[in-house]
């Protein structure tokens, strides 16, 4: 990338191999140069020169001392944007590619859609002509999608015993199916079967997943190109989560490792050692439902000599359906994607942890965007299983965790008080990092959700409750000076400033009221293994589950080891049930409250 008579220089760290492909991103957003390889950040510098107009961008090719030097190789899309996009932006676009129906998409080329030697077919909202000059040549056979998932690109082992062989040094005697070397949440089978690489707790993007839209839900997993000798892939489905796990799951699809695909399954080759296989509308799949359902993915491996069996981490997905006018209780009990995990190796300062084998080769800051995202780690298992941390910087092996003089009012939503120190027993337990879900992606500006010039009884409003009391946003049309963005704004800001990165943080509840029509949301995610805390603050709380099932107040601990009890109602602890969400909607509760007498029989809700 050249930007014509400027001269800061980005170099990556990758070092680009003829023979594969790799996608490539730039941003400037003002003052900073980012630098990304296959979604990952890997240079950037501050500037004060500025780009304008009338400089030119030159994609292969640049002018250096030596004269004109091009690019010697294939570019199968060329995008250009007017904003500089985010990390997860990047990522996502390295992984599946321009639709050319993005708001923000200036210009976007795709040669597998042109004709000519010169022109490509433009996708943006500004019609540019592409010229091509050089040794860089325009293809038809080669993929937009390829990020190489954390192989080094070429061949990947085809059997187990192989890929053994392959990472004998990073496994170092930790090389049999069950094992973990890096300590994350994938045991060796699974980073085997699904081209996850065995010596970094850093995540894909890549392995199992589930994608859903508002038409259809699919399971999506990667693996080597060619497919594997020795493994079998069985998706499963429930209509409920087990409440243990001996309950039997029911099996949509089996998946050879090799040849032929069983219908609704398409297998799609990224070119770089790596397909992606794609199982189509399993919402279709008895027992599951377009609306609700969960599922799994299973590797058996058997080589003749060696069998084992495993299974991925659990998706959800659930459709909310809400009527015009009625004001609903609404929480998403699924969570995003892992990005890291591992073991917490050292408390380092007041408030950092080392995390060294699960960053395994990345540097931290490279992978998480803590300047533009809200991350969080959640403990899975140890001395604090259950808890969770915001973070706030990421430098090389090293996280930082904010620091919190309340659990109960956010941000920070640390449930632990972290005012002068972070736990030492912190130590030693395992952990997964995930990014916070917003506003904006619990409820995307749009269909279904109508915009309105002032908050009216036709507006379409969120309720969410902190200890200060209600926060209610609305969808605000935008004014012509502000290029008509549709956006969520709080009630009150007179200065309409965009709330939609407002956190949503676990397990906080809300309460919507579309006025303008009925909407339905449809909320995709991981099932959490590990235990859940929820602090509440003396007073009303709203309280959004951790878990996506119905569940009863023993089974969330609300126990008399929690709660106090009294025979007076209104001296008891008590809870409170929307009656809204009820099929006949009443807006009212239903009340419960811990009598407890002293001598009498077990306290009880009642």
């Amino acid at each position: 990338f050249q930007y014509e008579n400027l001269a800061d220089l980005l170099t990556t760290q990758t070092k680009i191999s003829a023979g594969y492909w790799y996608h490539l991103a730039a941003t400037y957003d003002g003052s900073n140069l980012k630098f990304y390889v296959n979604g990952i950040l890997e240079a950037q510098k501050s500037t004060l020169q500025t780009p304008s107009n009338t400089n030119r961008i030159k994609i292969g090719k640049a002018r250096t001392f030596l004269g004109e030097i091009y690019f010697a190789g294939d570019i199968d899309a060329v995008s250009y944007w007017e904003t500089a996009l985010s990390i997860n932006q990047v990522q996502s676009l390295s992984q599946f590619g321009v639709t050319g129906s993005e708001p923000a998409l200036n210009g976007y080329w795709d040669w597998d859609n042109g004709s000519g030697s010169e022109d490509a077919w433009d996708y943006g909202n500004l019609v540019r002509n592409l010229q091509l000059n050089g040794g860089a040549t325009r293809t038809s056979t080669s993929p937009f999608t390829t990020l190489d998932l954390g192989y080094s690109a070429g061949s990947k082992p085809e059997t187990f015993a192989s890929w053994q062989a392959t990472f004998a040094t990073v496994l170092g005697g930790a090389d049999q199916p069950g094992d973990n070397a890096d300590g994350d949440i994938y045991n060796n089978l699974l980073e085997y079967a699904l081209c996850l690489h065995p010596g970094t707790g850093v995540y894909g993007p890549g392995g199992f997943l589930i994608e859903g839209t508002a038409t259809n839900v699919d399971a999506v997993f990667w693996r080597r190109a060619g497919g594997l000798a020795d493994v079998t892939y069985k998706l499963e489905g429930r209509s409920s989560l087990p409440v243990v796990d001996t309950e039997t799951w029911d099996v949509l699809a089996t998946i050879p490792g090799q040849g032929p695909m069983p219908s609704g399954v398409t297998v799609t080759d990224l070119g770089n050692g790596i397909e992606k296989v794609r199982v189509s509308d399993i919402g279709d799949l008895s027992p599951l439902t377009p609306s609700l359902g969960f599922a799994r993915m299973t590797i058996d491996l058997d080589d003749g000599s060696l069998s084992a069996s495993t299974y991925t981490e659990v998706f959800g997905w659930r459709e909310t359906t809400i009527d015009q006018n009625e004001t609903e209780t609404y929480g998403n009990a699924l969570t995003k994607v892992g990005l890291i995990s591992g073991s917490i190796e050292m408390v380092s300062g007041s408030h950092v942890i080392r995390v060294t084998i699960a960053a395994g080769k990345h540097q931290l800051e490279n992978v998480l965007d803590t300047a533009n995202v809200s991350y969080y780690l959640e403990v899975t298992s140890g001395d604090l299983e259950g808890h969770r941390f915001d973070i706030t910087d990421a430098l090389d092996d090293t996280l930082t965790l904010a620091i919190d003089d309340s659990v109960v009012a956010g941000p920070p939503y640390n449930t632990v008080v972290t005012t002068s120190s972070i736990p030492s027993a912190l130590v030693g337990d395992t952990f997964l990092v995930r990014a916070h879900y917003t506003l904006d992606e619990y409820f995307p500006p749009g269909a279904p959700f109508a915009a309105s010039m002032n908050l009216s009884e036709s507006s379409d409003q969120i309720y969410l409750f902190t200890p200060s009391g209600w926060e209610v946003f609305w969808f605000y049309k935008g004014e012509d000076n502000d290029g008509g963005k549709k956006r969520w704004v709080m009630n009150g800001d007179f200065s309409f400033q965009d709330a939609g990165t407002r956190v949503i943080a676990p397990g906080e509840g809300l309460m919507v009221k579309p006025g303008s029509n009925d909407v339905s949301m449809l909320a995709v995610g991981t099932v959490r293994k590990n235990a859940f805390y929820r602090p509440l603050a003396a007073g009303h709380n709203l309280v959004s589950p951790g878990f996506p099932m119905d569940e009863s107040p023993s089974m969330r601990a609300m126990t008399p080891l929690v709660f106090d009890g009294d025979p007076d109602p209104e001296l008891a602890d008590r809870f409170y049930v929307w009656n809204g969400d009820a099929p006949v909607f009443e807006a009212s509760y239903q009340c419960y409250f811990l009598l407890e007498n002293a001598g009498d029989e077990t306290p009880r809700w009642v």
